[in-house]
């Protein structure tokens, strides 16, 4: 299971400072406003669930990592390509079957 092992506020100055984005450029981009981009920095308050999403599409990273958590910053092409692929096939299943495949994976990752 993935921890926690960084700060919100770091992972964002750290996507801020790779992107050479100012705080109100990022703000505009991800629908929030520059006030709060700069209380997250200061570490004041964390993002809500909408306002991280809409911070890690910005700047193209994992919303966990964004978080803090120990998971990989960005996905592969190859990852996406294989999440895609397996929502195509889930489009296809009956709530019974999605059920059983919702069993095997949390199975799977015990």
């Amino acid at each position: 299971m993935a921890q926690i092992v960084a700060k919100p506020k770091d992972r964002l100055r750290e996507v801020l400072e790779e992107s050479n984005m100012t705080q109100a450029e990022a703000a505009r981009r991800a629908h929030i406003g520059k006030d709060r981009i700069n209380r997250y920095l200061k570490g004041a308050c964390k993002p809500g669930n909408i306002p991280l999403y809409n911070l890690s599409q910005v700047f193209n990273v994992n919303p966990l990592w964004l978080m803090g958590f120990d998971v990989p910053k960005r996905e592969t092409n190859a990852i996406r390509n294989i999440k895609s692929e397996i929502n195509s096939k889930l489009d296809r299943l009956n709530e019974e079957q999605l059920r059983k495949i919702m069993r095997f994976i949390e199975e799977f990752i015990e």
